[in-house]
């Protein structure tokens, strides 16, 4: 079983949940409100971007936990779980060196319901 959960929001900007369930990754946003009730879902099945994310995480090599002591920042949480790994990796206002390659992969992923997180 794969489990896939990623949140990326804060204080005045977009809030994002993106998680995996049923072969599809359903995102929801929210602009520092409660999330919007329809989400947006994607299929994941024999698509290449997904497959490219899987290989990142499998080699993912986070901490637990990044913070810098800022108030009203930005704010993120990964959990990703196979039968053979589990990741859960937070922060606030502080990111892994690869974060950034994170989200463009993720992006790839969501570029058809014209979801970006940034």
């Amino acid at each position: 079983m794969m489990a896939f959960e990623f949140f990326l929001g804060g204080y005045g900007r977009s809030n994002f949940k993106v998680r995996l369930q049923d072969g599809h990754l359903h995102c929801a946003e929210s602009e520092g409100g409660p999330y919007v009730e329809q989400e947006k879902t994607v299929s994941i099945t024999d698509a290449p971007a997904w497959q490219n994310l899987v290989a990142f995480l499998e080699n993912c090599r986070w901490k637990k936990k990044y913070v810098e002591m800022v108030c009203d920042g930005n704010q993120w949480e990964l959990n990703w779980q196979t039968p053979h790994q589990k990741l859960k990796s937070y922060g606030s206002n502080s990111y892994p060196a690869d974060f950034n390659q994170f989200l463009a992969l993720l992006n790839a992923c969501l570029t058809e319901i014209n979801v970006t997180l940034s």
